[in-house]
């Protein structure tokens, strides 16, 4: 379980020169936006910030023991939460993209189409056409030509 302390927080908020807190393996760093958005989320009252508005001496406390979750590796705040959220729609809508394409590909005989296309090239570069005229027909080059004559790729 990672022990962020009160004082880390606060030398995270105040200093500057400290970037993020380490929570160790597994657990994903505490940097200061995450402590924002904590603090935002998490209900503060005027009663509980200096006049500065910043977390009066008892938060830092709280603010620590938020962080320190047990949850390897999840979210330690909305920022994360929502990033997290976005990666896992983004992946959703490719992975139903590709089962799109493997389907129309499966429709319409995509592999067999071109493996009609690398056998009629191959007979083609068997009889010596001119193999521009060859990668012309085929909209390809002709070092792509000779892969297919040889089966790279």
């Amino acid at each position: 379980m990672p022990n962020v302390t009160a004082e880390q927080v606060k030398d995270l908020y105040y200093e500057g020169h400290v970037t993020e807190i380490d929570r160790g393996d597994g657990f994903s760093p505490v940097t200061i936006d995450d402590v924002t958005a904590l603090m935002q989320s998490s209900g503060i009252t005027p009663d509980d910030t200096d006049e500065d508005g910043n977390p009066a001496e008892h938060m830092w406390e709280v603010l620590a023991e938020s962080l320190n979750t047990n949850e390897l590796g999840r979210p330690t705040s909305d920022r994360q939460s929502f990033a997290l959220q976005e990666v896992a729609e983004a992946r959703f809508a490719l992975d139903e993209a590709e089962r799109q394409i493997a389907a129309l590909k499966e429709q319409l005989d995509v592999d067999a189409r071109e493996e009609r296309l690398r056998e009629a090239i191959r007979a083609a570069l068997s009889t010596k056409a001119p193999r521009q005229a060859i990668a012309d027909e085929a909209r390809l080059s002709i070092p792509r030509l000779y892969q297919i004559r040889d089966g790279r790729r």
